[in-house]
């Protein structure tokens, strides 16, 4: 029995080796990935189907989906891998399902695995379940790892274009134009949004006919100077009215609740300016309607007709081109009049959603881009207006807070077809634009964007590989590293050299190894070599360094400061030598601009922001495109790191990651120029044809 006991040990020794050798060879996975996998949960998109992630595999068939792919991969369902189906709520309010149904979801799936913590795949609106449910009070410490795929975090242009949509098909247009009249520059009570956008569509009705007048018949055809569009000439010819209903405006006309889990109510979330934008819009679309019900008349035949010597060819020719001519006017108007109830069906259609109702104003944008006229060469200007104040709100309050869970986000970019029919939408994925999915992110934060022009889209992305395939690695490996670096055993001379590449769109670790008695210091120099090129995209150089135990756990976060006083920028960090534990040195580029608020500064007082994030811009510019640093690590035997840079000894509470605080000026001039032939960083699996390479930004971690 003693033998064939041993012999089992033997075994399982053998057969653990192989696993515990390759921990250290590229990638750093959570000690759970050996023996104990992370339960995840799926949480699907707005139709709240647990069915939409596929199916497992099954005697006879093979799976289907990310469920599938997650099965082969090795997860089980029931064991490790659980979906959440919130198909039978009536109403699915992200807030009620995070603070209910997700709640109890998570309950359940810990106390049936013995989970400390789960990892949440969200699609879609469910990303923003997941997302909310980490905000509650004592959540978020439950969740390691939250994987956002075509999530829209900043709000969805087609929740915008439904909105639009639906309040101009909810009334018929009026039997005539109004008339013309003054305006009273003072807003009405709101009484609730149909009744207001109603009463306010009929008033800017009116101020449609000025326009008119003043634009078309005053001005005459030779008029000098560009031609502002309706809600340009209100900013420039009613400033007043502007002012009003507007930039002052960007509040809601009712104050919200301020509990994280009780959900604001009609009226509480979307700004009055926002309404009335949707006035305006409403107000134009049925004078236009109304105005346009004329019969379209054939082209008489011209004289020259009965002179033909073909009489018979000629007049078949003019009945074709009268015949097509009035087929395109008539085709032409009804497009004019139903546009917007064309794209509620295609929207419809291509992502299945409440067209109404408090999920519908929960997905409103952050903002929306008022045009402010044509500039005095003609360009179009525009501002940007608070438009769901429940988003901003939350994003602001995020961006300047720290959080312990990994964010990854994967979004995806097709053909913008939409941004050729409606101005101001940027890079999407047919329902969701690009920049609406990124939020404040962390040191260890991931963006991931897929293109094609059918694998970038909305629905596609559930059924992408590609997509598959990077969920997978984002739950197996916690911080992927592209170098492991020995340090030499004792001389005190530079232990390793060398370059390598960040990006914004993801961290690049270099992984440190050294003698295990743990004794010394470790010197880390980084030194940016195309700080200038990083400025000129809007970016920042950013350093850190994590401390972790042999399973993955951080106790402690080193922040690295460029110093610009030398002819390079570099950075130092002082860390106490490996030892038992895990030194990973971090380097990628963070947007200069900081996320949250700052781009609506001033709105309470009526002042506009610039019509784009500039750091969602920034980070989406980025494209994923490397830039190289180098390093110089050097180890000396014998001396304790001192300062302010010294880490706390082993077991110490780890730092957790915080959303990026980035400078918001660039860098001073003097940095090195570009250099050539930066070796390019290998792109994230799955991240074809559009790759984001392994690195990322970091900034320090709030205190």
């Amino acid at each position: 029995m003693a033998s064939g006991s041993s012999r089992l040990v033997l075994i399982l020794l053998l057969l653990l080796a192989p696993r515990a050798a390759g921990a250290g060879q590229g990638e750093f996975r959570q000690a759970e990935a050996v023996s104990f996998r992370v339960p995840v949960i799926l949480i699907p998109g707005l139709e709240g189907r647990a069915d939409s992630w596929g199916r497992s595999p099954e005697p006879g068939r093979r799976g289907a989906g990310l469920l599938g792919f997650l099965a082969r991969e090795g997860y089980q369902e029931g064991r490790d891998l659980f979906t959440f189906d919130y198909s039978r709520v009536h109403e699915p309010d992200l807030v009620r399902l995070a603070a209910r149904e997700l709640a109890w979801r998570v309950a359940q799936v810990r106390e049936k695995t013995g989970a400390r913590q789960v990892d949440l795949v969200g699609y879609g609106y469910g990303g923003l379940i997941g997302r909310y449910y980490l905000r509650l009070p004592g959540r978020a410490d439950e969740v390691r790892t939250l994987v956002m795929i075509a999530t829209p975090n900043q709000g969805a242009y087609s929740a915008h274009l439904l909105r639009v949509s639906t309040e101009q098909a909810r009334r018929e247009p009026w039997p005539c134009p109004p008339a013309a009249g003054g305006v009273n520059p003072e807003l009405p009570p709101f009484t609730g949004a149909a009744a207001y956008v109603d009463q306010r569509a009929v008033v800017y009705g009116v101020l449609y006919r000025h326009y008119l007048v003043e634009s078309e018949l005053l001005r005459g055809p030779g008029g000098a100077g560009p031609v502002a569009d309706f809600p340009g000439w209100l900013a420039s010819s009613r400033p007043e009215l502007y002012r009003a209903w507007f930039l002052e405006s960007q509040v809601p006309p009712m104050e919200a609740n301020g509990s994280p889990d009780t959900p604001p109510a009609e009226g509480e979330a979307l700004t009055r300016a926002y309404y009335e934008w949707l006035a305006l819009e409403t107000g134009r679309h049925h004078y236009l309607k109304a105005a346009s019900r004329r019969t379209v008349t054939l082209t008489p035949p011209p004289a020259s007709i009965l002179r033909s010597p073909d009489l018979g060819g000629s007049i078949v020719e003019y009945l074709k081109t009268a015949v097509l001519d009035y087929l395109y006017q008539k085709g032409k108007a009804y497009l004019q009049e139903n546009q917007l109830g064309l794209a509620l069906q295609v929207l419809a259609w291509v992502s299945p959603a409440p067209t109404g109702g408090v999920v519908l104003e929960r997905l409103v944008p952050e903002r929306f881009r008022y045009p402010a006229g044509p500039d005095p060469v003609g360009r179009p200007t525009y501002q940007a207006l608070a438009a769901n104040r429940f988003l901003l709100d939350w994003n602001g309050e995020e961006s300047g807070a720290s959080r312990s869970t990994r964010y990854v986000v994967i979004a995806g970019r097709t053909l913008n077809l939409a941004g050729r029919l409606w101005r101001g939408v940027g890079d999407n994925d047919l329902v969701v634009e690009l920049e609406s999915t990124l939020v404040p992110m962390g040191e260890d934060d991931r963006l991931i964007v897929l293109a094609g022009v059918w694998q970038g889209t909305h629905l596609a992305l559930l059924q992408d590989t590609r997509v598959h395939r990077a969920v997978a690695d984002a739950l197996a490996i916690a911080r992927p590293v592209s170098q492991w670096l020995a340090l030499s055993d004792g001389t005190g001379l530079p232990a390793r050299r060398g370059r390598a590449t960040a990006d914004a769109w993801g961290p690049t670790y270099l992984g440190l190894d050294g003698p295990g008695q743990g004794d010394g210091l470790v010197r880390v120099t980084v030194t940016a070599e195309q700080e200038r090129a990083a400025a000129a995209a809007g970016l920042a150089y950013h350093v850190w360094a994590h401390i972790l135990t042999p399973d993955g756990t951080v106790t402690a976060t080193h922040q690295g400061q460029l110093n610009r006083q030398g002819p390079v920028p570099q950075a130092v960090l002082e860390l106490p030598a490996p030892g038992p534990h895990a030194l990973l040195v971090g380097v990628r580029l963070v947007p200069l601009a900081r996320p949250g608020r700052v781009y609506l500064a001033g709105a309470e007082e009526g002042l506009p922001g610039p019509c784009r994030d500039p750091w969602a811009s920034s980070l989406v510019g980025a494209g994923g495109r490397p830039l190289a640093f180098s390093y110089e690590i050097a180890w000396k035997p014998g001396f304790a790191a001192a300062g302010p840079e010294a880490g706390p000894p082993p077991g110490a509470v780890a730092s957790p990651a915080a959303p990026l605080t980035t400078p918001s000026s660039p860098p001073a001039d003097g940095g090195s120029p570009p250099a050539a032939g930066a070796a390019p960083s290998p792109p994230i699996a799955g991240a074809s044809p559009t790759p984001a390479p392994a690195a990322s930004p970091a900034a320090p971690v709030a205190a």
